[in-house]
């Protein structure tokens, strides 16, 4: 699978016909925001080769996990779906692939979310309204964002404590932000365990980047499908 745009950019580019979907439009309003955005990430790396690589590997080892988490609460059609989507991801071969592991994912993902809203736990079937669908869809990939934006927050807080001269640690008075304070007092965390936290900080956003982008762009593309062919 090697080609000259990623699996982000070339589905972007089946999505420029017409008007965003308006469900989309509370996230982004077109398309180059999209890609402005993506392509402004850490997740962007040098060649397509090698963040489709990375996409691969990190939604892999992300619908696996979840696959175990979701599984045992499925019905047999649900389970079916995501195991197939477990092994569309796990064998790739075409940009298709992709987009069939991805839509698989978020159609049981989303079929979840509408039985968690009705206090549904067990036994979960796949919704068959693709409105809901897409929009159930849309809140998990946004949920996703909240997370994201909440490690690079806390990065943020550790790294200006890191920078801290000691007199400012040891008088955190002089610090606006009590969360900065919280990670500057070796009480709390030593110097080592905020180093750490950093790293695992920065592998989180550039994981959970790609895997945000991948879902946003996939349920962006079948929207438009559903809207061509309905």
């Amino acid at each position: 699978m090697s080609e000259k745009k990623d699996y982000c950019q070339y589905y972007l580019d089946k999505c420029t016909d017409g008007e965003m979907p308006s469900l989309m439009q509370r996230v982004y309003k077109t398309t180059d925001t999209i890609r402005d955005a993506y392509e402004g990430s850490t997740c962007f790396l040098r060649s397509s080769d090698d963040r489709n690589k990375y996409l691969v590997k990190t939604l892999s080892s992300f619908i696996q996990r979840n696959c175990e988490r979701l599984d045992d609460s499925l019905d047999v059609e649900a389970s079916s779906v995501l195991q197939r989507s477990v092994k569309r991801i796990s064998n790739v071969v075409t940009y298709d692939d992709i987009f069939g592991a991805l839509s698989d994912y978020l159609w049981v993902q989303a079929s979840a979310g509408v039985c968690e809203d009705r206090k549904i736990r067990s036994n979960i079937s796949l919704i068959d309204n693709e409105i809901l669908e897409n929009r159930k869809s849309l809140d998990w990939i946004e949920g996703i964002k909240e997370k994201i934006d909440t490690a690079k927050y806390d990065l943020c807080c550790m790294e200006e404590a890191d920078s801290l001269p000691i007199g400012k640690r040891i008088l955190s008075g002089l610090v606006g932000n009590p969360d900065v304070v919280w990670y500057a007092d070796a009480c709390n965390i030593s110097y080592s365990e905020r180093r750490q936290k950093m790293l695992d900080c920065r592998v989180f956003i550039k994981e959970h980047a790609m895997i945000y982008f991948a879902f946003l762009v996939t349920n962006l593309y079948h929207e438009k499908l559903r809207r061509r062919y309905r």
